[in-house]
């Protein structure tokens, strides 16, 4: 009898440690590796980095020896700032480095063959070295009229445009999103193409319209603007291709006679 509990201890304790394992683990924070250009001094002894949540007050300090690349410990979501001084043999400090911003987000990639069942093929933690910027690794690509899949990626600390999905109409292709909440008071939106590695502002939409008409082939964002906030970070971009070539007849078949 005892035998026999045994074995169901055992059973059971195998299948909890898988359930465990099959869990998916939600990634919250990053390691990031920073660089930097050696001194030439022949008095440097070593590089401290300071790391903090706020600009100008980096409150973490890491003397991290005679090096020039260095791993951070893990940074958990949103914006962090960081900065690398010169020390000597008598510690005596240089100025700081240029600041750098680290904007640690959280990036959901999603795939759907009919742009209303969504599953979920990526979610990980990406660190961008600009406060500002916007595009999303590996930006999905929209064939229109030559693919039975879609694609979006979307930030989870957006709070404005979200979900920006292409739409296929007899006027045209165009992209939508979902409406903020009453509580962001948004103004208007802003619709950004990039163009030789910058945004360019393509047009301003306002509320309650949530579309805009793309006129041609290009990698698409939009941001959200209300008066206390100012203008949020852009939204996840969509590359779009817009094929003027006809598409390929369908069901080839012999006839029956």
């Amino acid at each position: 009898m005892e035998k026999r509990n045994m074995k169901k201890y055992i059973i059971l304790s195998i299948s909890l440690c898988l359930n465990l394992l099959s869990q998916e683990v939600i990634p919250n924070s990053k390691k990031v590796t920073l660089v930097w250009d050696a001194n030439i001094e022949p008095e440097l002894v070593g590089y401290t980095v300071k790391i903090g949540r706020k600009s100008k007050e980096l409150s973490s300090v890491y003397d991290v020896g005679k090096i020039t690349e260095w791993v951070t410990p893990d940074l958990s979501l949103g914006y962090w700032y960081t900065s690398v001084y010169a020390y000597d043999k008598d510690k005596a400090e240089s100025p700081p480095s240029e600041e750098l911003t680290l904007n640690i987000r959280r990036c959901l990639s999603q795939v759907s063959t009919d742009k209303i069942n969504w599953e979920t093929f990526s979610d990980k933690i990406f660190c961008f070295s600009s406060k500002y910027d916007p595009i999303t690794p590996s930006a999905p690509i929209v064939s229109v009229g030559r693919t039975q899949k879609f694609f979006r990626y979307s930030f989870t600390d957006e709070i404005a445009a979200t979900s920006v999905l292409p739409s296929i109409s007899p006027s045209g292709i165009f992209i939508q999103w979902n409406l903020p909440s009453p509580i962001e008071e948004v103004i208007d939106f802003k619709i950004y193409e990039l163009v030789n590695d910058k945004w360019l502002l393509q047009s301003t939409i306002y509320p309650p319209n949530i579309s805009y008409l793309i006129q041609k082939t290009g990698t698409y964002s939009v941001t959200a603007s209300n008066l206390k906030k100012g203008e949020s970070v852009k939204s996840n971009s969509m590359n779009i291709f817009i094929s003027n070539l006809p598409l390929a007849p369908k069901s080839l078949r012999v006839k029956n006679q």
